[in-house]
């Protein structure tokens, strides 16, 4: 982040994704993004998705280079954890699914077995 604003060239393109409003994205994470644009708690969420805490925070500045301030750095920390949290869960669930995939796939038994105690059966 010092770098970034050392060098005072938005070589993220974060400054740029301000300059949406003129033309339509062409794919559907840009149209998206388009879409939910005008709020800043939902453009937080996507980009911390999407994107790493870098550029999320370098577009919350909107292209400034003066300085970081506490704001950039509660965002940024705030990006990480986000980010964070998002993919261990992904990593999480799909982990668990493929273990449970394998585990099914290689006892033969039914695929019910698993899902009733998530349903509530017993």
């Amino acid at each position: 982040m010092k770098l970034y604003e050392k060098m005072q060239i938005d070589w993220v393109g974060a400054g740029a994704l301000h300059n949406w409003d003129n033309r339509e994205p062409s794919s559907l994470s840009g149209r998206l993004f388009r879409r939910i644009s005008k709020k800043p708690k939902a453009v937080f969420v996507f980009l911390c998705v999407f994107c790493d805490p870098f550029i999320t925070t370098a577009y919350f500045r909107k292209g400034r280079f003066d300085g970081l301030t506490a704001q950039d750095w509660q965002i940024f920390i705030k990006s990480v954890m986000v980010s964070n949290s998002y993919w261990i869960c992904i990593s999480a669930l799909l982990g668990n699914g493929i273990v449970t995939a394998w585990e099914w796939a290689c006892i033969h038994t039914p695929l019910t077995t698993y899902l009733y105690p998530l349903l509530g059966y017993k």
